[in-house]
């Protein structure tokens, strides 16, 4: 018997839904993987090139950026799609992307177009249609194709309302042009025939207010008025009813507030509520205390208040205390007396009308419970609630409302400080003034509340001084406007209001949360905060629940869930755990608990590859205040000295080295000077190894002289003969044998190696082993080219097998090095891409630069120019990225030989002087890049007369890195 292939259903038509052998499929990915996927679904039947996705997703990114960018998303989209064993569901290479074909899917676009193709199905594609394309998804390409399925929707209904009123079903036409008026409000035909048909069924008032409804919004969103023929069939039914045109345009009650300042940064969050009011009864806009929520429900309310009958009424919960005067204040609204919570349903079971319930959150239980009356007694009644959490009720659909992105922030910044400041309404700044309004919204998370107390201040400080007294941002916020609520007069009010709401135990963990620094995972938060009748089920229940009440956010990251603190927020939270005393308790359980995860996970190279890479990365800044804690602070030195010491691979894989060396002297520094020989061992180790592999010498040229470093591994080698570590003595000696070969030591160079091979094999330890046998490949002779190889071979069969490629990948980047220096360029070309295929999977840019800088030289050496081209430019956008200068300078003279394979000798000889001007330091060109500088000028000095090349040549050294760099992108 053949058992049928499980198959997966894709939902794309409205808010994207997976569903995986008959049973929902939570995406677990972020939402450009579930756009990536969109993307590959609308292309199923075609293959796409890895850069036109790119481009299409990120157009203002350099190409390796877009690239890089893709296979993270890509890397995320496969692990949240179902694994399966045999057909994959998407064909990759290194080009290419291309959705299977043989794979077992049932896509809902697909089906809809092929009922839409037929006219015996056509009802069957109208029903298929479940919203627009991916709802919800912001990406610009995908205006495109949700415009032309919404486009071919819109077509559907119309051929429906033409044939049922063919087929004399008025009822039938009536339902597809009401739809249709919903669908694409402003299609005058559907409102035509809608008004029509609601005539002819003896609904005349309904026919009347579909006229005086679409007016207005003609009016409100497009400030048109209708087509003649629109109004001709309005004229008719008003003649044949003899109703009093006057009376048509009353409008509709409301007691909405008039708006006394600008809407700033919401306008696209309006039309997706107001869409979204017009599909379910009870929406409720979520969000934490500030962020706007109120403001935005207003806006919409007044955007749609002339659908309903009876009006839109404003409720404001907020000043409401005792729970048993909800119900009686919504009925004083609406003019209905003595309203309970039995009565007020019955009073309002035939109303149509808009019910704005502000500020829910003290009130949630009773509010929720009222609610659920109300829209089950009421089926006209629409209720647009705002809180802190969800009311949690049947039908209720919730939309977090965010903060302001950096742009509409400043915007909303600079409109408030008009109101106060009239040299404001020039919004004419200096570039300082840029910078600091760049910052005030950044510190301020982009909190519209605290954006209006900031700006009050801009007739008293600059915006610099402004920017630097937020350190102290809750005394400096307290300019609310005398007439707001007593909880909205001041930023510490308002997060007062918020905490006060809080159970106790949600008290105690949102403290603790604070001492996380750029957020955490799910197990370190149950693992710091837990503790003190506090346990680790609860620390989860209450991140839950500070998630739900717009305290936490909550973002999917490309390995695991994160959480994080707006910073506005973690500095009152950390206010509060300072009150508590429980400040200096909750730093070391987080210090402890980073040097612990660093050690569990393996430390020093285990870590950088792949997923992990990026897992341990995202807490960049948890690692920094776990140092600053040990090491600055000097609670800890020794915890510092090993936290470093494991995890100092970052800072070199992420190109901080700078930053990395400071941390270790720091460490040492922190120590004093009798510290015990192995925690002394651990941070003179990793500042030798900050600097990374050989083939990234230029580095150590930029941090100061290699003395350094060969100072720091002598001292290791020194103590860890103390301790008795071989395995940690084999690796400070691999690194002291690079430095003592790059100062030209190399008798001792070799011996060092050589010693650091004999403890490795003895440690059984692949990865030390490794680096040993690499050391001693550049302790050789430099013209040894077929014992360096034979060296370095071994080296790569020796750390077969050990996790990650970083040292497989600085092997063949060795190998390609030494083909070349052989004469070999295409089998340098061939080890470098071995080489490169394992730093991109790595992410370790200081190194992709490089390897980026050899390929590029690599491919002019066999005429291969444009490939030349691209590498050189993936190189230059790496240096500018990682803000590499030795980088960037480096491929001054790459783009210089590339325009004299080009014969533009001018642009060439210009470029070779910029390079000139970049290493007037001293610092020496390696082997590769010494050939294509020799070869450029060699080919220059054939070409160009001599006055006019040094003349070109002085221009060229005369250019800073900007014109230097433009130069390139402009050619």
């Amino acid at each position: 018997m053949k058992v049928a292939r499980p198959c997966l259903r894709i939902q794309l038509l409205g808010q994207p839904q997976l569903e995986w052998d008959g049973a929902p499929l939570g995406f677990r990915a972020p939402s450009r993987s579930l756009s990536l996927l969109v993307h590959l679904l609308l292309h199923r039947d075609e293959t796409l090139a890895r850069d036109s996705i790119s481009v299409t997703f990120w157009p203002d990114l350099l190409r390796p950026d877009g690239r890089t960018k893709l296979r993270e998303y890509l890397r995320s989209l496969l692990g949240a799609l179902p694994k399966t064993t045999s057909t994959p569901w998407i064909l990759a290479d290194h080009r290419t992307l291309r959705w299977n074909p043989a794979s077992s899917i049932w896509l809902d676009v697909a089906e809809f177009e092929r009922l839409a193709a037929d006219p015996l199905t056509v009802a069957q594609a109208v029903e298929l249609y479940g919203g627009d394309l991916a709802d919800r998804l912001d990406d610009e390409w995908l205006q495109s194709p949700r415009k032309g399925l919404r486009e071919l929707q819109s077509s559907l209904l119309w051929k429906l309302v033409e044939s049922s009123r063919g087929r004399n079903e008025p009822l039938r036409a009536t339902a597809f042009a009401q739809r249709l008026a919903q669908h694409d409000p402003c299609r005058e035909d559907a409102v035509r025939a809608l008004i029509e048909l609601r005539y002819h069924q003896g609904d005349r008032a309904g026919a009347l207010q579909t006229y005086r409804d679409f007016v207005q919004r003609l009016r409100a969103e497009l400030d048109v008025e209708p087509m003649r023929e629109t109004t001709d069939v309005y004229e008719r039914v008003i003649k044949a009813i003899d109703v009093p045109t006057t009376l048509l345009s009353v409008p509709p009650r409301h007691n909405l507030p008039e708006s006394m300042t600008s809407f700033v940064g919401r306008e696209v969050d309006v039309e997706t509520l107001r869409a979204a009011l017009a599909k379910r009864r009870l929406l409720t806009l979520v969000g934490a205390g500030g962020v706007g929520k109120s403001r935005l429900a207003i806006e919409v309310a007044r955007s749609i208040e002339t659908r309903f009958e009876d009006g839109v009424w404003l409720v404001e919960l907020a000043p409401v205390v005792d729970p048993g005067l909800v119900a009686s204040t919504i009925g004083t609204v609406l003019g209905i007396q003595n309203s309970t919570d039995a009565s007020l349903p019955l009073a309002l079971h035939e109303k149509r009308l808009l019910l704005l319930l502000d500020n829910c959150e003290h009130l949630i239980d009773v509010a929720a419970a009222l609610v659920d009356r109300l829209l089950k007694a009421c089926p006209h009644v629409r209720i647009l609630a705002t809180s802190r959490e969800p009311l949690r009720i049947e039908g209720e659909r919730t939309e977090r409302v965010v903060n302001l992105e950096e742009a509409p922030a400043a915007q909303l910044f600079l409109d408030r400080a008009a109101d106060v400041a009239s040299a404001f309404r020039l919004r004419t700044l200096a570039d300082a003034d840029r910078r600091a309004l760049a910052v005030i919204s950044q510190r301020l998370d982009g909190i519209p509340l605290a954006i209006e107390f900031a700006a009050a201040w801009v007739s008293s400080l600059s915006l610099t001084v402004l920017a630097q007294r937020l350190d102290d941002r809750f005394a400096l916020l307290t300019s609310g406007k005398r007439t707001a609520l007593p909880r909205q007069q001041t930023m510490r009010a308002t997060f007062d209001w918020s905490y006060a709401l809080l159970p106790a135990i949600e008290r105690c963990v949102l403290q603790r949360l604070s001492i996380f620094a750029g957020g955490w995972t799910l197990e370190a938060a149950s693992t710091i905060c837990s503790g003190d009748s506090v346990s680790e089920a609860a620390v989860v229940a209450s991140l839950g629940a500070l998630v739900d009440k717009s305290l936490v956010v909550m973002e999917d990251g490309l390995i695991a869930r994160r959480y994080r603190l707006l910073e506005t927020t973690r500095a009152y939270a950390l206010e509060r755990l300072a009150q508590a005393d429980d400040h200096a308790r909750m730093s070391r359980r987080h210090a402890e608990y980073f040097a612990a995860y660093a050690e569990k996970t393996g430390g020093t190279w285990q870590l950088s590859h792949g997923d992990r890479h990026a897992e341990v990365s995202a807490d960049l800044d948890n690692w920094r205040a776990a140092l600053t804690w040990s090491i600055d602070d000097g609670k800890d030195p020794g915890l510092g000295a090993a936290l470093i010491a494991s995890i100092r691979w970052l800072f070199s894989t992420l190109a901080l080295h700078g930053e990395g060396i400071r941390w270790c002297e720091r460490a040492l520094t922190a120590l004093g000077t009798d510290p015990p020989p192995a925690e002394e061992a651990a941070a003179q180790l990793a500042l030798a190894s900050m600097m990374g592999t050989f083939p990234c010498h230029r580095f150590y040229y930029r941090e100061g002289s290699t003395e350094r470093f060969l100072t720091a591994a002598v001292r290791a080698t020194e103590l860890f003969r103390i301790t008795g570590d071989t395995a940690r003595l084999s690796h400070a000696l691999s690194m002291g044998a690079l430095y003592l070969r790059l100062a030209n030591r190399r008798a001792e160079a070799d011996a060092a190696a050589t010693e650091a091979v004999e403890h490795a094999r003895s440690s059984e330890h692949k990865f030390l082993l490794g680096m040993a046998i690499y050391a001693k490949s550049f302790s050789a002779e430099a013209t040894a080219l077929d014992e360096r190889t034979a060296l370095l071979t071994e080296a790569l069969q020796a750390t077969t097998g050990f996790p990650g490629m970083y040292a497989p990948g600085s092997i063949f980047m060795a190998l390609s090095e030494l083909a070349f220096e052989a004469g070999d360029a295409v089998g340098a070309l061939s080890r470098a891409h071995q080489s490169l295929a394992a730093f991109e999977v790595e992410l370790s840019w200081a190194n992709l630069a490089q390897l980026k800088i050899n390929v590029a030289a690599y491919s002019l050496a066999v005429g291969h120019v444009d490939e030349a081209d691209s590498a050189a430019r993936n190189a230059l956008a790496i240096g500018r990225q990682i803000g590499e200068p030795m980088v960037v300078a480096a491929t001054y003279q790459l783009f210089a030989g590339i325009a004299t394979a080009h014969r533009d000798f001018a642009r060439a000889a210009r470029l070779l002087g910029a390079s000139d001007a970049q290493l007037a330091t001293g610092q020496p060109r390696p082997f590769t890049e010494q050939w294509v500088y020799d070869w450029t000028l060699e080919h220059l000095r054939c070409s160009l007369q001599e006055n006019e090349f040094e003349e070109l040549l002085a221009e060229g050294r005369t250019w800073n890195t900007d014109r230097a760099i433009a130069h390139i992108l402009t050619g």
